[in-house]
């Protein structure tokens, strides 16, 4: 049996007489058409979803990054700040600890008020020349070069500027004996300088009434826990 073909432009017949409909060629544009068209809402619902889901994730990317660097901006923000309080606050030193000696048969040390050293701060030529150092008082006499009237450390002599040598500073404001707030070079400066100055070089004459009445006072806590 033949069969009677001619593709895409005739009927044709399978040899019972059953005709075929006419199969026409068809165009490069209708076949493009055809491809293209069954997928096109595909196409576009994929193109969409997936392009939403890429936004969404890029704008949570940033959204993560952003939150990221703002936490590492403020945990250097405060690591930064812990250690220039760390540094300011004197935690990382440990001051030396200032004895007193009461004299023979444990007589009372000479005990000075800030006023009271006030009188021996050069202008009477007949009383030496005192200054304290974290409390203990200091004839300086022999340093007159230095601490006289008109010398360059002259306004050391007759208080006790603690502060103002801890911070190698001669302005007024830091004439006082408080250390509050200094670094630990700071207070390990004066630490030295206090060693290995003043107490090698100068006689102690007494101490200052604050530091006397902190060591009576520790002096009385560390008795009374022993009674404990």
């Amino acid at each position: 049996m033949m069969l009677d073909f001619y593709p895409l432009n005739r009927s044709f017949s399978d040899g019972r007489n059953q005709p075929y409909r006419k199969l026409t060629p068809l165009t490069s544009n209708e076949i493009s058409d055809w491809m293209n068209h069954p997928f096109q809402p595909i196409k576009s619902q994929f193109t969409t979803e997936v392009g939403t889901h890429l936004s969404n994730m890029a704008e949570a990317g940033r959204r993560t990054m952003h939150v990221g660097l703002l936490f590492v901006v403020i945990s250097l923000l405060l690591s930064t700040s812990y250690c220039k309080k760390s540094k300011k606050s004197g935690r990382g030193y440990k001051q030396i600890e200032i004895e007193i000696d009461l004299g023979p048969d444990g007589a009372e040390a000479k005990r000075f008020t800030a006023s009271e050293l006030r009188g021996y701060d050069g202008r009477d030529s007949k009383k030496p020349l005192l200054m304290a150092v974290r409390g203990v008082v200091f004839d300086v006499s022999e340093g007159k070069d230095f601490y006289g009237p008109g010398a360059g450390y002259h306004a050391l002599v007759g208080r006790d500027a603690s502060r103002a040598i801890a911070l190698w500073s001669l302005e007024e404001k830091d004439m006082v004996h408080d250390l509050t707030g200094l670094s630990d070079d700071s207070l390990k400066g004066l630490d030295d300088v206090f060693v290995g100055t003043y107490k090698k070089k100068y006689p102690v004459v007494g101490y200052m009434d604050y530091l006397i009445d902190l060591f009576t006072e520790k002096t009385f806590e560390d008795r009374f826990k022993e009674d404990l």
